[in-house]
């Protein structure tokens, strides 16, 4: 791996504890590996992979990267709609609060008028203005 990439914390972690190569280490070996690639009586399946492995490594770091990115774009995205979210029901709290004053002013509205109309007049239902 070229040593202008910075290794990704979890692929370095992974290199050390499973191949036992440190981050400094490791364009060393991979070079090693590459001259070992040479090595007569060497498989060719043997000597590609010798000399592929860089690539994969490199290939492996950058999907780490591209989840990574992806991982903190999505965060982002529902950081932004649970603020939506928060605000829409901060309105809705308030809109109800007013229509609960004002249900409550109806209410008081329609009790002073059976009032009135004396004491044959039907009895205001506690939830039902109607």
């Amino acid at each position: 791996m070229s040593t202008s990439h910075a290794m990704h914390k979890l692929l370095s972690r992974q290199i050390r504890r499973v191949l036992g190569v440190e981050d400094e280490q490791l364009p060393a070996v991979l070079a090693e590996l590459v001259q070992l690639s040479q090595a007569p009586g060497l498989s060719e399946p043997a000597a590609r992979l010798l000399v592929g492995l860089e690539g994969f490594l490199t290939r492996v770091l950058e999907t780490y990267e591209q989840n990574e990115r992806d991982l903190d774009l999505k965060t982002r995205s529902l950081q932004l709609s649970s603020v939506e979210l928060s605000h829409a029901n901060d309105r809705l709290r308030h809109e109800l609060d007013s229509r609960t004053r004002a249900v409550e002013s109806l209410r008081e509205t329609a009790n002073g008028l059976m009032r009135q109309m004396g004491p044959y007049s039907p009895v205001l239902r506690d939830d039902s203005l109607e």
